[in-house]
């Protein structure tokens, strides 16, 4: 049987070269392809990349050397026609580099890219929601990155059996995910791309690439992007992100209320003015959001009067410690913004000079009397919590969960800053969740040695039940089986325990009837 090579899809011009047997065919066709993968890498000529490889196509033919390079024409259609019993019959042969892919490959990382590149050995083809991009990749490299895609695509789930998944999340964020799993890409440029990976790590459990983001994001949130940066983190309670927000939001507010006050969100107010400790008098972030208020109003459209301001900002006074401004300051900085009535601001005057003890239904402020920025380490109080009795029964802890104190109540309000305990047993990780009587987290503390440090001090309110416990502990414990009642600074503590040594350390808070 014959074989020849044609240029494009015309039959019945003359081949550029004929062979009489297969196995010189096949040898032909092998050594054209390693010249286009050459000619490739190296951008040189045709003829020049078949002589680097050995190849002289005289060698099998009769038809000249110069002509068969002239003819033949790289990364084209070619077409193979067999002579057998006087049937001619057509048959595409695709000329690609990825038949020996493998031959010039050294390193990993290069083999990877080539399966990455030219989508070699694929067995899975993604598509997107709100995209129509496609691509293809392998179901090891995802499962290897996740135990999502794992599940997904190496268990019964039609992802699985068919062999194609379509995502819903962002493809730019998705393909530089794809770029550090085949290439080990970890470059991410700039916080736009690094919300966008983060946004898609998280949303698929990468909790590689989800740790290098917001480490990222921690070292590079800036006035310009705090925003943007604080949504992610909210959206996913990162609270060192958030932290991390609040720090450069706080640290330079007077930059902040001047150029990039209309930045803010309702969100970012929101978290900011539930802060019990803050750098600024409260009179700055009153300041603040008037100003704030001022700018929603002009890009609506809207006037700014007074009465548009305060509807504004209504939402965010029960958090605005207005009872904490001295006097002077209200008279000469929050007055003149009309933004409270004359009668309010009699009404809110009397009460910080101590004449009043009640405040017109109409303004819902914060009746924490004590400034933000009162609390210093020299003000700082200790209570060691001293057992009383055993209680009625032990309760054990786990492996993954231990309760340090439950029942646990102040006789008057408090800021918890930090507990010290002996329990040194658990993950370096691990973290104290304070919660109140519904289950609602209030605090989160990191370890600091045998020392709990609560990220931010958190606001404990007198007579109300909270429980305090600590995740991913190593050893099984018996814990709050000990009731305690101790006092510091005319605070009592009360509660049970199953620890034998606990120090806390908090602020009294001052707060109106």
């Amino acid at each position: 049987m014959e074989r020849s090579i044609y240029l494009g899809n015309d039959l019945n011009s003359r081949p550029i070269v004929s062979f009489e047997n297969t196995e010189n065919f096949c040898m032909a066709r092998a050594l054209v392809e390693r010249a286009q993968a050459l000619r490739t890498r190296s951008s040189t000529d045709e003829e020049s990349a078949f002589e680097a490889e050995g190849v002289y196509p005289d060698q099998y033919t009769e038809v000249p050397r110069v002509e068969f390079f002239k003819s033949l024409s790289f990364g084209k259609e070619v077409k193979e026609k067999s002579c057998s019993c006087g049937v001619e019959k057509p048959v595409t042969v695709n000329f690609t580099a990825t038949d020996d892919w493998q031959s010039d490959l050294i390193t990993t990382t290069q083999r990877f890219s080539q399966l990455f590149s030219l989508g070699h050995l694929s067995d899975l083809v993604i598509t997107f929601a709100d995209s129509n991009e496609v691509i293809r990749a392998h179901k090891l490299v995802l499962a290897s990155a996740s135990f999502v895609f794992e599940r997904m695509l190496y268990t019964d789930t039609k992802e699985a059996l068919t062999g194609r998944v379509k995502l819903h999340c962002n493809v730019e964020g998705f393909k530089w995910i794809l770029n550090n799993l085949y290439l080990g890409t970890s470059d991410l440029k700039n916080v736009v791309t690094a919300i966008l990976v983060f946004d898609v790590a998280q949303l698929y459990q990468i909790n590689g690439i989800a740790a290098m983001c917001k480490d990222y994001l921690r070292y590079q949130v800036s006035l310009e992007n705090v925003s943007e940066v604080f949504s992610v983190a909210k959206t996913y309670s990162e609270d060192v992100l958030m932290n991390a927000c609040l720090k450069k939001v706080s640290g330079s507010w007077s930059e902040m209320i001047d150029e990039h006050i209309a930045d803010m969100t309702d969100e970012l107010w929101l978290y900011l003015l539930q802060r019990p400790v803050l750098p600024m008098p409260e009179v700055k972030l009153f300041e603040g959001l008037v100003k704030w208020a001022s700018h929603q109003l002009e890009y609506e459209g809207s006037e700014t009067s007074p009465s548009n301001i305060r509807g504004k900002i209504e939402r965010f006074l029960p958090h605005l410690r207005l009872l904490s401004i001295p006097s002077d300051t209200f008279i000469d900085r929050v007055v003149p913004t009309q933004v409270f009535s004359p009668q309010e601001c009699t009404s809110i005057l009397m009460n910080l000079r101590g004449v009043s003890s009640s405040l017109p239904s109409s303004v819902r402020c914060s009746k924490v009397l004590h400034s933000r920025i009162d609390i210093t380490p020299e003000t700082l109080r200790y209570c060691v919590l001293t057992r009383m009795s055993e209680g009625r029964k032990s309760q054990p802890g786990t492996v993954t969960e231990m309760i340090l104190l439950k029942n646990f109540t102040v006789s008057s309000p408090i800021l918890l800053h930090q507990l010290h305990t002996q329990d040194g047993s658990t993950l370096k990780d691990a973290q104290m969740i304070l919660t109140d009587a519904d289950g609602r987290q209030v605090g989160i503390a990191k370890p600091l040695g045998v020392l709990w440090r609560f990220i931010t001090p958190v606001f404990m309110y007198a007579n109300k039940s909270y429980t305090v416990s600590i995740d991913k502990v190593l050893v099984t414990r018996y814990a709050y089986k000990k009731e305690f009642c101790s006092h510091a600074s005319d605070v009592q503590f009360k509660g049970c325990t199953g620890d034998n040594y606990i120090k806390i350390a908090f602020w009294p808070a001052q707060v109106k009837p």
